[in-house]
């Protein structure tokens, strides 16, 4: 898959005292398999250049071209047959009453045509169980329970199943692991880039730890006041320290150095 937006500009609170640009005509390439982690200070655009993508905000103006299609004007729910999100917070994206099972039924319907058979058959139980295994918790053998007892890592991990249940076209990650201890971040974290090399999927992760940045995709991109103020290839982020970054790109925001 690949995604290019251009001149993607989105105003909040137009005509006002408070108004803000939030994505200041955007212009940005994502090729195929590329894994693209995405840093800023809290308001730079992150999670609105994410809600662009997935239709959740519609821009002022603009384009978003996924494999060359323009979707812009394309409704959120049709958008999700070609983006699957993993949000912060745990508790989004699963149903606590629903059992795994239930929850991975929906997602599997989300991009498969419905149709007068079974939602839990015995092969769709086995495929379930294939995928939870990958990630080693033992949810496959949780199928029954209900979602709701789940950890906070646990449900984040059954968000995570969910969205690559059915491979998408591209994967967004916004500070997925914001919310965990340090030991189930780890976790997550290595869980979803198991998931992203096993598919071969195209990725958007946003994060305020700056160690994660470094460590994981092959780009880096900063945002600061709704635009795209660095961006470097994998070779210049391999070279690149949290303190080196930090110091050469002025990071002011206090939140990335604590979660360093």
């Amino acid at each position: 898959m690949t995604l290019s937006m251009r001149g993607a500009l989105r105003t909040f609170n137009r005509g006002t005292e408070d108004e803000r640009i939030a994505l200041d005509r955007i212009d940005l390439d994502v090729a195929e398999r590329d894994v693209v982690v995405i840093i800023g200070s809290n308001g730079a655009g992150k999670s609105t250049l994410l809600n662009a993508i997935t239709g959740q905000l519609a821009l002022d103006s603009g384009t978003i071209l996924i494999d060359g299609e323009a979707v812009e004007r394309q409704p959120e729910q049709r958008r999700a047959r070609l983006i699957a999100r993993v949000a912060q917070d745990p508790m989004r994206g699963t149903f606590p009453t629903l059992t795994l099972a239930e929850n991975l039924v929906l997602a599997d319907l989300r991009s498969r045509p419905r149709g007068l058979r079974p939602a839990l058959g015995r092969a769709r139980v086995e495929r379930f169980e294939a995928v939870l295994s990958r990630f080693g918790l033992g949810l496959e053998k949780r199928l029954g329970t209900r979602v709701g007892t789940l950890s906070g890592g646990q449900r984040q991990v059954l968000a995570l199943a969910m969205a690559v249940l059915n491979p998408p076209r591209l994967l967004l990650l916004d500070e997925h692991t914001a919310a965990l201890d340090p030991r189930t971040a780890a976790l997550v974290m290595a869980a979803t880039f198991r998931a992203i090399a096993d598919g071969g999927l195209t990725a958007l992760m946003v994060t305020h730890n700056m160690q994660q940045a470094i460590d994981h995709g092959n780009r880096l991109l900063m945002m600061d006041a709704g635009r795209i103020v660095l961006d470097l290839d994998a070779e210049q982020k391999a070279a690149m320290t949290v303190a080196g970054l930090v110091a050469r790109f002025q990071v002011a925001d206090d939140k990335l150095l604590l979660q360093t």
